[in-house]
């Protein structure tokens, strides 16, 4: 949040926020930061949350059951705009428990947009059911267009609208002289195991600069 609030004080139109894993970190702590934050981009600001990666290792490290990452993050979400919006916020939930709290600065936006990453359909349905916006990583093309229909058939079953300028995708990338080489320096970044090749080639782009635009433009 430091560095976006840097990156803010230098720009007025960039919108920006951080990636969250809700199911393991403390929801206050993230209202806090995004209180800053969102101050510093003044009405700018739209963070994402997520369940975290697959890999049950993780959550045992942090002392979090793995199956429980979807609950703690729907839970996550509430406390957070509760505490973006109410001066003081008493709440008692299965994994949260808040006894008059209170964060200031209070973010900019009232509360902020909240994105979904992951491209799962439980990260389909926690959009349409608490999300602002869809934002999921490692997503073909069509797989998007295809997401962003159900995204909107199942908010609409819940009573709910998700904006039609409320998606977006993480894309990785890697600039170099040659695709080679922007390969060779992607190599150390790119995670195992989530993806498989083609997947990964549609949904990446490492090359030089203008092949990189006229790629992206493509799609």
């Amino acid at each position: 949040m430091t560095t976006l609030a840097a990156i803010a004080a230098r720009t007025t139109r960039s919108s920006s926020g951080p990636v969250w894993s809700c199911s393991v970190p403390h929801a206050g702590g993230g209202g806090q930061g995004d209180g800053h934050g969102g101050l510093a981009l003044a009405g700018r600001l739209f963070p994402a949350v997520g369940v975290g990666v697959e890999l049950p290792r993780e959550f045992d490290a942090s002392g979090v059951p793995f199956a429980e990452r979807g609950r703690r993050t729907d839970e996550a979400i509430r406390v957070m705009r509760l505490l973006w919006t109410q001066d003081e916020v008493t709440f008692q939930g299965d994994f949260y428990k808040l006894d008059r709290v209170s964060i200031f600065p209070k973010p900019w936006q009232t509360p902020p947009p909240i994105w979904i990453g992951g491209k799962s359909l439980a990260a389909m349905r926690r959009t349409a059911r608490l999300g602002d916006g869809w934002i999921p990583s490692f997503i073909t093309p069509d797989e998007m267009r295809a997401g962003i229909q159900q995204v909107h058939d199942l908010a609409a079953a819940a009573g709910r609208q998700v904006p039609e300028d409320h998606f977006g995708t993480l894309i990785n990338y890697a600039l170099a002289d040659s695709e080679a080489a922007a390969l060779a320096m992607a190599q150390p970044y790119i995670p195992r195991g989530r993806v498989d090749e083609s997947t990964m080639r549609q949904c990446t782009a490492s090359d030089r600069p203008g092949a990189c635009s006229r790629r992206w433009r493509s799609t």
